[in-house]
């Protein structure tokens, strides 16, 4: 942190800081997730700091010395290529298959409150247990469709899967609302259905989670009327999280 603080006066001229990144990073340091890459700290032929602003001001705020590779001399004309490379996916970061890594994704997100998950964290999540249940619940139902089929209605199905509720009668009820089959789906997902292709439904994806958490829960199915709350939105997170971080606690023993 204390040469962090020194290599910061050398900052002029780049970027605005991003807090949001900055906490990503503050916490991958702090769960000991930092990785040393070749990525790191870079300073310009007259010493002016090109790269690394970020990882610096996070090391700082964390408290916590890492190992850095930091470069000397780099060409003043080099920092417009900087953070101009295509960013890499999750399913690039985990070799996992681009939906299941997705749907990882999405409920590390609504598990630990929008922090950006490392590639180890989606794959203890995929591991937990939790992609062999997302593939079985949408084999039955292959195609994609807007919202019906994203990351946040699967989580919420895998979720509630995981959580002890009936496999079968949430496979059942997420093949028929991919396939559009509205005479064999229960009220509550004609409701569903019909917020989304209105367009009342909330694109926010803690909106979209909760409203499908909703719908897939069996004692619900015979509701006419799919209202959401932020007690509702606030419910679904919470049992997101417990679900989830019981089984990572089961896998870490």
């Amino acid at each position: 942190p204390e040469s962090a603080s020194h290599y910061l006066l050398s900052n002029s001229g780049n970027r605005q800081l991003r807090e949001n990144w900055i906490k990503q990073l503050v916490d991958i340091i702090k769960d000991g997730e930092w990785q040393t890459t070749h990525q790191g700290i870079a300073f310009a032929e007259n010493g002016q700091l090109l790269d690394g602003q970020h990882r610096l001001t996070a090391i700082i705020r964390s408290g916590v010395p890492v190992l850095v590779q930091v470069t000397r001399g780099v060409s003043n004309e080099a920092f417009k290529t900087i953070d101009c490379g295509l960013k890499r996916s999750s399913a690039d970061l985990t070799k996992l298959p681009k939906n299941v890594a997705e749907a990882c994704r999405a409920v590390a997100g609504f598990a630990f409150h929008g922090h950006k998950p490392s590639a180890d964290l989606l794959i203890n999540i995929y591991e937990t247990g939790f992609g062999k249940i997302h593939d079985e619940i949408i084999i039955s139902a292959p195609k994609q469709i807007k919202v019906f089929s994203s990351a946040s209605v699967r989580s919420a199905a895998t979720i509630l899967a995981m959580a002890g509720h009936d496999i079968n009668y949430i496979k059942e009820l997420y093949k028929n609302l991919v396939s559009q089959n509205y005479e064999k789906l229960p009220p509550i997902a004609c409701q569903f259905s019909k917020q989304v292709n209105t367009g009342y439904y909330g694109s926010e994806k803690n909106s979209i989670f909760a409203r499908a958490f909703k719908v897939f829960d069996i004692k619900n199915e015979n509701v006419t009327r799919l209202n959401l709350t932020s007690s509702d939105v606030s419910n679904s997170l919470s049992c997101c999280r417990e679900v989830i971080q019981k089984y990572l606690k089961e896998k870490a023993k």
